[in-house]
């Protein structure tokens, strides 16, 4: 009965340690299932590991497909002053007609950084494309009275020169030639 018991208390602690186990394999490979880059960085600035994501994405930016290609042209400094605070650090940048967002951890435990990348390219053409349309006339792409009017708050000094068309009997186009010649007749002046 007492071998049995041990038995128990042995399966018991194997399977306690066997969920443990798998717990550790789940945290090892959450970096290398993740579908953003994420890089670690040594304290001397060489590289310790870089997911899969971060290969593919080097690929797609450089023939050589080098992990350093994705990093902004002033890690450098960027490294130094997120080791001086230990905080995460969050920052965006353009590199290769490519946006990308980074967040930088320094590790003190570690003494090394973990960089997490995220291509926003995507949304940032859609931001300049919101702010294009906000500044300008949909019809004619000529800058509108919004642009105007922080263009001319913006500039202290003003060289700018106003032109004011009026198009006569545009009523009259309207009426018998529909809108779309209206808009014709706009987009010709």
């Amino acid at each position: 009965l007492a071998s049995l018991f041990a038995l128990a208390l042995m399966i018991r602690h194997n399977s306690k340690r066997l969920e443990a186990l798998r717990e550790q394999i789940r945290l090892v490979t959450f970096p290398e299932r993740n579908p953003f880059p994420v890089i670690a960085i040594r304290e001397s600035g060489e590289i310790a590991y870089s997911n899969n994501s971060a290969f593919d994405a080097a690929a797609n930016l450089t023939p050589d497909g080098n992990i350093h290609t994705l990093l902004p042209d002033n890690l450098d400094l960027l490294l130094a002053r997120g080791k001086e605070d230990s905080d995460y650090h969050q920052l965006e940048y353009e590199k290769y007609s490519r946006f990308w967002s980074l967040g930088l951890h320094w590790l003190d435990d570690f003494k090394e950084y973990h960089l997490y990348l995220t291509d926003i390219t995507d949304r940032k053409v859609a931001e300049n494309r919101l702010t294009y349309l906000a500044y300008h006339d949909p019809l004619t792409g000529l800058p509108n009275r919004l642009q105007f009017n922080r263009d001319w708050l913006r500039d202290s000094v003003n060289h700018s020169l106003v032109a004011i068309i009026k198009l006569d009997h545009l009523q009259k186009v309207i009426n018998t030639g529909g809108l779309a010649l209206a808009d014709k007749v706009l987009k010709a002046y």
